[in-house]
């Protein structure tokens, strides 16, 4: 659109397009006109469509600002800096903003805002834990199993800066360096998070989206490992509902004395799964951001 040019219906509807894309459900990249899952946050949109020919109004305007400021509010918790139409607004120079804006929204928008979120645990909608004192000296695993109401709440839960999160500690039953070397490995990694930069590259195959660092050389064949799967082939539309995530911890270390005591760990080892999931309002009316997280978690012991 050249400055100066009157605007057309075809202008405020590219605009929209934009915007509700990222807003609302989604699933297509308004760029290219091409399938794509991880567009959309599932939410309401207050604009609509204006036909050809048809005098795009102050309401349409203003309407069309509210859907890309909740966007972008969104994803920076800062209030973004929208001109709003008035009966003597230029609004060419106006659209050319909106525009700008969208445009910023459909690049951030995995981003999330300080404010934004809630994170969440303790409940089998929220999360899960288990806890085990046990021996191993080769590979002890978990699985956690988190499933939505439908395939499209997991992908706005993912989308709009959803993840889950896991931890994992360690407390050593017996004093000794291949314990400790475990207990101070998972206290030094802290929490991992499963988010969207992950979800859409699932298949029915595990696979390894985190891997403890190595801490001693003498102990870098131990590690801690977190893998998923999806209920589908192939997540790259964004159709699975479930994911199964499997947690590992591979004592690959062998002592080489005789007899190997140091070979063997000995302590309670812990996992648990919670969430972070996107909160806050739309404005102009102050109606919830309103995304629903898993249905369930259901967690196994660890053996």
């Amino acid at each position: 659109m050249a400055v100066g040019a009157t605007i057309l219906s075809e202008d405020y509807n590219r605009i929209r397009n934009k915007a509700i894309a990222v807003l609302g459900n989604g699933g297509t990249n308004p760029n290219t006109q091409t399938a794509d899952p991880s567009f959309g946050y599932g939410q309401s949109v207050a604009s609509s469509a204006v036909a050809d020919g048809t005098k795009i109004t102050k309401t349409q305007w203003d309407n069309l600002r509210w859907d890309i400021y909740n966007s972008l509010y969104h994803q920076t918790s800062t209030v973004p800096s929208l001109q709003s139409v008035t009966a003597n607004s230029k609004i060419q120079s106006t659209v050319l903003n909106y525009e700008t804006f969208a445009n910023t929204s459909i690049s951030n928008r995995f981003d999330i805002g300080p404010d934004e979120f809630a994170v969440e645990g303790g409940t089998s909608s929220t999360g899960a834990t288990t806890s085990r004192t046990l021996s191993w000296s080769n590979t002890v695993s978990c699985t956690v199993t988190v499933a939505f109401s439908n395939a499209n709440n997991a992908r706005y839960f993912f989308n709009s800066g959803g993840r889950i999160r896991f931890s994992s500690t360690f407390v050593k039953s017996l004093n000794n360096s291949q314990n400790n070397y475990w207990e101070n490995l998972l206290s030094s990694i802290g929490t991992q998070e499963f988010s969207v930069s992950n979800f859409y590259g699932l298949t029915s195959s595990y696979t390894t989206w985190y891997t403890s660092p190595v801490i001693s050389s003498t102990y870098s064949s131990n590690r801690y490992r977190l893998q998923a799967l999806v209920n589908i082939s192939n997540n790259s539309n964004g159709t699975a509902s479930q994911i199964t995530f499997r947690a590992q911890w591979i004592d690959g270390y062998t002592d080489p004395g005789a007899p190997a005591p140091g070979d063997l760990v000995q302590g309670t080892l812990s996992l648990t799964a919670s969430q972070r999931r996107a909160v806050g309002s739309l404005q102009p009316f102050g109606s919830p951001f309103s995304i629903s997280g898993p249905q369930s978690y259901s967690i196994s012991t660890i053996s």
